[in-house]
């Protein structure tokens, strides 16, 4: 038990420093839209106040509207840092590593409750295949090194499943039932892409004591419970909407009032009527998803595509990370003899499927952006899925080195693109490339 404490802690710091170095190899201003996301914690550590999403100050110049109108819990944390970089005397070309500095905490956070949902789902090889699939993606080290809310989402939605398994396992106490709450509500104040695993939440918890022989008078139980998980997350996550109900006249998502802004403001050809594929000359699904090659800039990108979608992975190299889910869903239908229904893991796939369905209704109708980074909320379900579908076939030896020579190959091809993509792009393009 000591040794599996003190390999874990070693594994924390190990992937808090390959995030480190991501984080100080990458250009500021070479993740997507990060001048733009950068404003609002410049904004919150100046002023120490909430901004309005049409000011100025945040107001992204091109486009008119501004990351201020949807919930900006994320950047609390890289504000709080900017003014401990500004008390340490830190240069202001360098404050923004500060700022960065709160993504990479965020994902060793879900890292390390990655590792807490191992424990309780998988065997022990299992559990760390789930974990380095997690850790090593290149994707997920991408958007951990940069000003963004994919990583703080990540982070939301890996806790609530986190407390949906504790949940469980305690018969929905009052203390589960209060940090599912507040998980639930955190994430209501991440990214509008994560909110499918409120949703999946709870359809599980209702499905679970419906179904669970040891809880009595079902119902009182289970309106007792939503009342205690509700009343946390309102309490948490209830004031951005209503603030923004106020002060954007009712429209409490604030997604109104940024098309307004972005109408008013933006440059002509980036007028919200001139973007998404609903605007363009063949206005179909199939249009955007195969000529337009959604499916295939999504698939890539969620592996790794960085910069502003300009740095691309080998493909070679993207395709043995593509291997892994195929390789899984062919144990799992070929070789597992007995299939039963598992709601847990079923709600992980519709949270897959909803994710990609708010990224497809985003391209199609809002602003057409084939990124895989949209699709970034559903990395914990979907690895998850993936290893399932390892773990229910390997009970010979031969499957169990398939795993554990699987997660090294991911480590490897993980640490490859740092060197050879990252490094070798922005620090020594010479030396790589002579190598």
């Amino acid at each position: 038990m000591l040794k599996e404490k003190w390999e874990e802690r070693f594994f924390l710091v190990f992937i808090f420093i390959i995030l480190l170095l991501w984080m100080f190899i990458v250009p500021y201003n070479q993740g997507p839209d990060e001048f733009a996301r950068y404003k609002i914690p410049i904004y919150l550590a100046k002023h120490g106040k909430l901004p309005f999403g049409g000011d100025p100050e945040v107001r992204i110049n091109n486009w008119g509207f501004s990351y201020a109108f949807q919930p900006i819990l994320g950047y609390f944390l890289p504000a709080i840092l900017m003014r401990m970089g500004i008390f340490f005397n830190t240069p202001n070309n360098l404050i923004y590593l500060w700022a960065r500095f709160a993504s990479v905490i965020y994902s060793v956070v879900t890292v390390f409750l990655s590792i807490r949902i191992g424990d309780h789902l998988f065997n022990k090889r299992c559990k760390w295949f789930f974990v380095i699939l997690v850790s090593f993606l290149p994707m997920f080290q991408f958007v951990s090194c940069y000003v963004n809310l994919d990583a703080f989402a990540i982070m939301c939605v890996t806790w609530v499943i986190y407390q949906l398994i504790i949940g469980k396992e305690n018969l929905w106490g009052i203390k589960s039932c209060i940090l599912l709450g507040l998980s639930l509500g955190i994430t209501a104040l991440s990214y509008f892409n994560s909110y499918g695993i409120i949703i999946c939440a709870i359809i599980y918890c209702v499905y679970d004591v419906i179904t669970n022989k040891e809880i009595d008078n079902k119902i009182q139980f289970l309106l007792q419970k939503a009342l205690i998980v509700a009343g946390v997350a309102f309490l948490v996550s209830g004031w951005w909407f209503i603030r923004n109900a106020i002060i954007y006249n009712g429209d409490f998502l604030g997604l109104k009032t940024s098309n307004m802004y972005a109408e008013k403001y933006a440059r002509a050809d980036l007028l919200p009527n001139k973007r998404g594929i609903i605007n363009s000359d063949n206005p179909t699904l199939g249009y955007m998803l195969f000529e337009k090659g959604w499916i295939r800039s999504v698939l890539y990108s969620f592996v790794g595509t960085f910069s502003y979608m300009t740095l691309p992975m080998e493909h070679a190299v993207s395709w043995l990370f593509f291997l892994i889910p195929i390789l899984s869903m062919g144990n799992y239908i070929f070789r597992t003899k007995k299939k039963s229904f598992n709601m847990f893991y079923f709600l992980m796939f519709i949270m897959c499927v909803i994710t990609i369905a708010l990224n497809m209704y985003y391209s199609f109708f809002s602003d057409f952006q084939p990124q895989g980074r949209y699709c970034m909320p559903m990395l914990i379900p979907l690895m998850l899925l993936i290893t399932k579908g390892f773990e229910s076939s390997t009970r010979g030896v031969d499957q169990g080195s398939l795993v554990k020579h699987l997660s090294y190959l991911v480590v490897i091809l993980s640490i490859y693109t740092l060197y050879f993509v990252i490094y070798g792009h922005y620090i020594n393009p010479e030396f790589v490339n002579g190598f």
